[in-house]
């Protein structure tokens, strides 16, 4: 077992009981920071099987940790940026959809499809925005997100 492989599979388990418990400090001061030391393939894989998780905190992790992982991966990439837009399309949460958006709007290097898609799941997020009233709670809590709404 590699040392990635061995921090991972303890690792992940705690990222998910921090995210689960709401302590997005410990997640985002200790958890976070540490994203980059791990195989970012393999922690995506982990992470995108709950993108879908029925815990908006979850989904809210997921979409918080993929920015900072290193994915060299086509197909993971692929899969991550495919996840990211139907959550900034689809979850009826703000924090999970807005964290999703946030992942999308960092993705510059796309082929057309996959840039069109992107821009199609933004407008469709922008829209929901307005519908939901979360403009107030985004501009708080994910400030990089203000741009959108100008």
């Amino acid at each position: 077992m590699t040392k990635e492989t061995a921090v991972s599979s303890t690792f992940f388990p705690s990222l998910l009981a921090a995210a689960i418990s709401e302590n997005w400090s410990l997640i985002d001061e200790v958890f976070v920071p540490r994203l980059s030391e791990l195989n970012g393939n393999i922690m995506a894989r982990s992470l995108l099987k709950n993108a879908r998780n029925k815990d908006p905190n979850i989904r809210d992790l997921v979409a918080t940790c993929l920015p900072h992982l290193k994915i060299t991966s086509k197909r993971v990439y692929r899969d991550t940026i495919r996840a990211m837009i139907i959550m900034a399309s689809l979850d009826q949460e703000v924090f999970p959809a807005g964290r999703a958006v946030l992942y999308l709007l960092h993705q510059t290097e796309n082929d057309d499809e996959t840039g069109i898609k992107i821009k199609e799941a933004l407008e469709v997020f922008k829209k929901r925005v307005k519908e939901n009233n979360w403009e107030e709670q985004l501009r708080e809590a994910i400030p990089e997100l203000v741009t959108l709404f100008t």
